[in-house]
């Protein structure tokens, strides 16, 4: 048996899934709860604990992966990797401390990979068009699918832990009525841009959130959206964010169209 892995290094926790080559059965999932960013801004560079911490989690998680007859890794860095103004030297203690190459995603491939477990999902087969969310602690990503053919692939700066210290002071206090005010202006208007007037009729809609302890918060201004009522098919689906359902194709492709090279620190 030859099994794939892959890491997924976000924002607010750090994951693994690990499926069979073959017929992309999942053996096995396991989390790490590691938050790079500490209440600080986007772009600042990751602390020297917060890198030692989350490299230290990723080879935890590489082992587990090896019990689980995974041969191949793939270790991905998403928003608030990608966001830091250090990522290189964050990527050179990732391979120091494990070995494996730190994979760094842009949105626009966050989201289409994203989309691409929810697709090749065999439980999602029979579902035409897709509109799939990821809310993570950085961003939100947004990918619109119809048949096998991407129309959307977007990321938003809407991640509940930006969300919370941008609007929420932290998720310090009580959360009165203005806050909510004005979660729910700012999301209404991103996010009714890219929502389809037709939705409720020709397309399905799946979303995954982090479990964050202010995310509450941000779930009701998402529902405020009334998706649920507006989208009878809209279903909740439980994925990691890079599920390694679909890896081995969307990334060798993305590598290939990008000529990314062998490098430590690669950037899609």
């Amino acid at each position: 048996m030859s099994a794939i892995a892959v890491v997924d290094v976000g924002s607010n926790s750090i994951k693994v899934a690990v499926v069979d080559e073959q017929d992309r059965r999942e053996l096995g999932r396991l989390t790490e709860s590691v938050r790079l960013q500490q209440d600080v801004n986007p772009g600042d560079p990751l602390s020297a604990d917060a890198q030692a911490a989350a490299a230290a989690a990723i080879g935890r998680l590489l082992d587990f992966a090896r019990t689980k007859g995974a041969s191949r890794f793939t270790v991905l860095g998403t928003s608030a990797v990608r966001e830091c103004s250090n990522r290189q030297v964050f990527a050179e203690t990732v391979r120091t401390v494990t070995g494996v190459p730190l994979t760094i995603v842009s949105g626009e491939v966050e989201a289409r990979l994203a989309g691409s477990g929810v697709r090749t999902d065999p439980a999602y087969k029979a579902y035409a068009n897709i509109m799939a969310f990821d809310l993570g602690g950085g961003s939100l990503e947004v990918t619109a699918i119809r048949g096998q053919h991407y129309v959307l692939a977007r990321s938003f700066p809407l991640g509940s832990v930006r969300m919370t210290n941008g609007y929420l002071r932290g998720g310090a206090g009580v959360v009165d009525e203005l806050d909510q005010a004005s979660i729910r202006t700012h999301l209404m208007g991103v996010l009714q841009t890219i929502i389809p007037a037709n939705a409720p009729k020709t397309i399905s809609l799946l979303g995954r959130a982090v479990p964050l302890r202010p995310s509450p918060c941000i779930s009701r201004r998402l529902e405020n959206l009334r998706l649920a009522d507006a989208y009878p098919s809209c279903v909740s689906v439980s994925c990691a964010t890079v599920c390694a359902h679909s890896i081995s194709m969307p990334v060798a492709r993305s590598r290939e169209s990008r000529r990314i090279g062998p490098t430590s620190c690669r950037r899609l």
